[in-house]
């Protein structure tokens, strides 16, 4: 049995859509894989959606936390994305990615590069008015985060 316990999609850091991470994987002779998108679950309906005979999903997401001042990533397993604390806290980080986001947008724009906000949410798949930062932030649906890619 092959197993892969730690997979990113396209919604966090990855580059191909849930259902996508799912098929390569099983085209790669992959049993068990976790879906561990940071600090998200919001991919995981649509890896579940149509799972090759045979293949297990293990829902799960890389949570950021601080352990001694220092950041660290936590890979969890069958979480409650519900839980009121937990929820609140994926709230923040996504709320702070997006100010960060928002704020290497400027700088860029400050450098001289032709970059805008809704020129950044179009490529992430997040529509501008849903990544509104603090003001607002996104669902848990979806590509629901600007990240890196």
């Amino acid at each position: 049995m092959r197993i892969d316990l730690h997979a990113h999609s396209s919604v966090s850091d990855g580059t191909e859509p849930p259902a996508e991470v799912v098929r390569r994987a099983a085209a790669a002779g992959v049993d068990v894989l976790a879906l561990t998108d940071h600090d998200t679950v919001a991919g995981i309906a649509e890896a579940e959606a149509d799972l090759p005979a045979g293949f297990t999903l293990v829902p799960g997401m890389e949570l950021s936390c601080l352990h001694e001042g220092a950041g660290v990533h936590l890979l969890a397993y069958l979480v409650d994305p519900e839980h009121p604390e937990l929820a609140a806290e994926l709230r923040r980080i996504r709320d702070d990615r997006t100010i960060r986001a928002r704020t290497m947008v400027q700088r860029l724009r400050a450098a001289g590069v032709e970059v805008s906000w809704e020129r950044v949410c179009a490529l992430a798949g997040v529509p501008a008015d849903q990544a509104a930062g603090a003001a607002g932030g996104a669902e848990e649906t979806g590509s629901s985060v600007i990240g890196r890619p």
